[in-house]
């Protein structure tokens, strides 16, 4: 993962992005169990409005997140979308950093992944929710949690090891993102560190931040 100034800001958004998707399946919960994807099925609006009448019919107004199909079903669809934006964005971010395969591959398959439980949703409200097109966006559901936690695993900095021609080291994250390099037996550390990290696609590191020692 691209560490630097910008390594702990996108490991926060994965971490919100993470918060997200798991209250969207808990309040999905209650749309599934209130029934509310029967309430309307229409997209984007809802019996022709943006923000529907009847939200807080309940008293004491908390009731309304729990048991108020309405409320549930708006709250569940502000979520989703709001989820979908943030992967889109973190998507953007990444696009041109200098992330490693398998984070490359990660990133990809949270927004495929994001885009098919959106389309899902969408699909079963509309067609009155059905009982194959609810199970599948319930295991979407499932999916779309494991992308966003394959990706923050893969989010986290691994050391790289390296020898060559009798110089052997290892490069890993260290405080406030710099990257420091150590090594053993190692005649003239400098040289090969830096030949180690030009050889690296470290994507938007700056080298200002990289510190080597012997």
């Amino acid at each position: 993962w691209p560490v630097a100034k910008t390594g702990r800001r996108r490991r926060g958004i994965v971490a919100a992005l993470l918060a997200l998707v798991g209250a969207t399946i808990v309040i999905g919960a209650f749309v599934a169990g209130l029934r509310a994807g029967l309430a309307y099925n229409t997209f984007p609006l809802m019996a022709g409005q943006w923000v529907p009448d009847g939200l807080l019919t309940l008293a004491p107004a908390w009731r309304n997140l729990f048991e108020n199909p309405t409320m549930v079903q708006f709250v569940h669809r502000c979520l989703a979308l709001t989820t979908l934006a943030l992967i889109g964005f973190l998507w953007l971010r990444l696009a041109r950093a200098g992330l490693d395969r398998g984070q490359r591959r990660a990133l990809n398959a949270l927004l495929a992944m994001g885009l098919v439980q959106v389309a899902l949703g969408i699909a079963t409200l509309l067609w009155g929710v059905p009982v194959l097109l609810g199970t599948l966006h319930q295991g979407g559901a499932v999916l779309l949690l494991s992308a966003v936690l394959v990706l923050a695993h893969r989010s986290i900095a691994k050391p790289i090891r390296f020898s060559r021609q009798g110089y052997a080291g290892v490069i890993l994250p260290a405080p406030r993102g710099a990257i420091a390099v150590v090594g053993q037996d190692v005649a003239d550390l400098d040289a090969v560190a830096r030949q180690v990290f030009d050889a690296v696609d470290w994507g938007e590191v700056e080298k200002g931040t990289v510190t080597f020692s012997r």
